[in-house]
């Protein structure tokens, strides 16, 4: 599959309305798309994987220490590591919808827990840039949609792009690209 076809991935049965009635309009969180996946960042914070496991299922990754104090933790999973896979289904969408303020709360002190002072400022950028993102996304009167975050392009010498935005109005029958360094 090429980069970004998420297809198989929106076949899954709910996924499509999880995306529309939880995450989509959640000025927090923030969709890119990886290979075959979906990412949810909050506040630009990895903090879970879609992903497609044939046959219209699907799974969700979730980092082990943004599980603790959740409802999560009472889940099957299909692996246990440092990412969790548990199975995209209506109890997995329970435990969301329940869990949502304690799973912010670990990711981002998971991230911030054992970083040096000098380094915090990498994160803490981070979230500001998932800021900006997530609030431009929801602005009905922005001109343009944030796409995507720290995109590495495969095979051009641009190194990592800060964010990637498309404009909603096309011009000459195309939308307008922007890559964004900050």
């Amino acid at each position: 599959m090429s980069r970004g076809n998420i297809a198989n991935l929106l076949k899954v049965p709910e996924l499509e309305a999880f995306l529309k009635n939880r995450i989509i309009g959640n000025k927090e969180l923030f969709l890119g798309i990886r290979d075959e996946s979906i990412i949810i960042y909050y506040w630009g914070k990895n903090m879970m994987e879609l992903a497609s496991a044939g046959d219209q299922k699907g799974i969700v990754k979730i980092s082990k220490f943004f599980i603790d104090r959740t409802a999560f933790c009472g889940l099957k999973f299909t692996q246990k590591a440092d990412t969790m896979v548990f199975p995209f289904d209506p109890e997995f969408v329970q435990a969301f919808v329940e869990s949502y303020p304690e799973l912010k709360e670990n990711v981002e002190n998971a991230l911030l827990e054992s970083a040096p002072i000098e380094a915090k400022a990498g994160p803490l950028g981070q979230k500001y840039q998932g800021i900006i993102a997530c609030n431009n996304n929801t602005n009905p009167d922005s001109d343009w949609y944030c796409v995507d975050l720290n995109y590495s392009a495969e095979t051009t010498p641009l190194g990592r792009i800060d964010m990637v935005a498309i404009s909603k109005a096309k011009q000459n029958g195309k939308h307008r690209i922007e890559l964004i360094k900050c």
